[in-house]
């Protein structure tokens, strides 16, 4: 198996967190999930200290929440639903 050490291993984490995160709505991209949690096991059982450990799967989170922060809306209309502000009366 291949031995990722240093900024590779971090970088591979960090790929694998964002092809993790296409498996959610709207692509639903779901093979992603399995390969991207795959890796973040991978990296995480082959670093040689806890420290490691952390710091690759902190890159993989980062990687995730990346993607699924920035990626578009299902569709024009909800984005536009969720600027406006409600229509409705407030309660007294």
């Amino acid at each position: 198996m291949l031995k990722l050490q240093g900024w590779r291993s971090l970088g591979a984490g960090l790929i694998a967190g964002a092809l993790a995160a296409l498996a959610m709505p709207p692509l639903y991209w779901l093979p992603l999930a399995v390969v991207g949690l795959v890796v973040l096991v991978w990296l995480w059982d082959d670093a040689p200290t806890a420290r490691i450990a952390a710091l690759r799967a902190w890159f993989w989170g980062i990687g995730h929440f990346t993607v699924a922060l920035t990626k578009p809306t299902a569709s024009r209309q909800s984005r536009r639903h969720r600027l406006l502000p409600s229509r409705h009366p407030k309660s007294q």
